[in-house]
Protein backbone atom coordinates (compact mmCIF):
# COMPACT_ATOMS: atom_id res chain seq x y z
CA UNK A 1 0.00 0.00 0.00
CA UNK A 2 1.50 3.18 -0.73
CA UNK A 3 1.52 5.82 1.75
CA UNK A 4 -0.34 9.06 1.48
CA UNK A 5 1.27 12.41 1.81
CA UNK A 6 0.52 14.87 4.11
CA UNK A 7 -0.69 17.07 1.23
CA UNK A 8 -2.69 14.32 0.67
CA UNK A 9 -4.09 13.99 3.47
CA UNK A 10 -4.76 17.84 3.84
CA UNK A 11 -6.43 18.19 0.39
CA UNK A 12 -8.40 15.00 1.48
CA UNK A 13 -9.66 17.38 4.63
CA UNK A 14 -10.91 19.93 2.58
CA UNK A 15 -12.90 17.49 0.30
CA UNK A 16 -13.99 15.60 3.56
CA UNK A 17 -15.30 19.83 5.40
CA UNK A 18 -17.07 20.36 2.17
CA UNK A 19 -19.55 17.10 2.08
CA UNK A 20 -20.04 17.48 5.54
CA UNK A 21 -21.13 21.26 5.12
CA UNK A 22 -23.63 20.46 2.25
CA UNK A 23 -24.85 17.23 4.36
CA UNK A 24 -25.54 20.03 6.71
CA UNK A 25 -27.41 22.38 4.86
CA UNK A 26 -29.49 19.57 2.68
CA UNK A 27 -30.88 18.79 7.10
CA UNK A 28 -30.85 22.37 7.98
CA UNK A 29 -33.23 22.70 4.57
CA UNK A 30 -35.55 19.85 5.21
CA UNK A 31 -35.91 21.49 8.89
CA UNK A 32 -37.11 24.30 7.53
CA UNK A 33 -39.86 23.18 5.36
CA UNK A 34 -41.01 20.42 8.23
CA UNK A 35 -41.60 24.25 9.85
CA UNK A 36 -43.55 24.91 7.13
CA UNK A 37 -41.56 27.68 5.67
CA UNK A 38 -41.57 28.03 1.40
CA UNK A 39 -37.81 29.55 0.44
CA UNK A 40 -39.45 30.75 -2.71
CA UNK A 41 -42.42 33.19 -2.44
CA UNK A 42 -45.25 32.09 -3.61
CA UNK A 43 -46.13 33.00 -7.18
CA UNK A 44 -42.76 35.26 -6.85
CA UNK A 45 -44.99 37.71 -4.58
CA UNK A 46 -42.38 39.07 -1.94
CA UNK A 47 -44.77 41.97 -1.51
CA UNK A 48 -47.17 39.99 0.65
CA UNK A 49 -45.92 40.31 4.38
CA UNK A 50 -44.95 36.52 6.01
CA UNK A 51 -45.02 36.39 9.95
CA UNK A 52 -42.83 33.42 11.04
CA UNK A 53 -42.38 32.21 14.31
CA UNK A 54 -39.07 32.49 16.18
CA UNK A 55 -38.35 28.50 16.24
CA UNK A 56 -38.79 29.14 11.58
CA UNK A 57 -36.71 32.28 12.17
CA UNK A 58 -33.55 30.48 13.71
CA UNK A 59 -34.20 27.49 11.08
CA UNK A 60 -33.82 29.70 8.42
CA UNK A 61 -30.66 31.76 10.09
CA UNK A 62 -29.40 27.90 10.72
CA UNK A 63 -29.64 27.75 6.53
CA UNK A 64 -28.29 30.73 6.14
CA UNK A 65 -25.18 30.34 8.27
CA UNK A 66 -24.70 26.41 6.37
CA UNK A 67 -24.76 28.15 2.88
CA UNK A 68 -21.85 30.45 3.49
CA UNK A 69 -19.98 26.86 5.33
CA UNK A 70 -21.11 25.56 2.11
CA UNK A 71 -19.51 28.23 -0.28
CA UNK A 72 -16.43 28.42 1.97
CA UNK A 73 -15.33 25.12 2.33
CA UNK A 74 -16.40 24.55 -1.49
CA UNK A 75 -13.59 27.48 -1.88
CA UNK A 76 -11.31 25.88 -0.07
CA UNK A 77 -11.59 22.57 -1.64
CA UNK A 78 -11.53 24.02 -5.32
CA UNK A 79 -7.88 25.74 -4.16
CA UNK A 80 -6.83 22.65 -2.92
CA UNK A 81 -7.29 20.60 -6.13
CA UNK A 82 -5.62 23.38 -7.93
CA UNK A 83 -3.01 23.16 -5.90
CA UNK A 84 -2.74 19.29 -6.11
CA UNK A 85 -2.91 19.39 -9.76
CA UNK A 86 -2.04 22.68 -11.19
CA UNK A 87 -1.71 21.86 -14.44
CA UNK A 88 -5.73 20.45 -14.38
CA UNK A 89 -7.27 22.87 -12.18
CA UNK A 90 -10.67 22.23 -10.44
CA UNK A 91 -12.61 22.56 -12.85
CA UNK A 92 -14.24 24.94 -11.03
CA UNK A 93 -12.45 28.41 -11.27
CA UNK A 94 -13.08 31.93 -12.91
CA UNK A 95 -10.08 31.54 -15.22
CA UNK A 96 -10.32 30.15 -18.91
CA UNK A 97 -14.11 29.94 -18.65
CA UNK A 98 -14.78 32.83 -21.43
Amino acid sequence: MAAVSEFDLWVQGKRQAYVEAAMGLRAAMARVRELGVELTPPQGDWSRRQRWTPQQLRAMAEVARLWDRVITTRIAMDEALDLAAPGQGSGNTARGTG
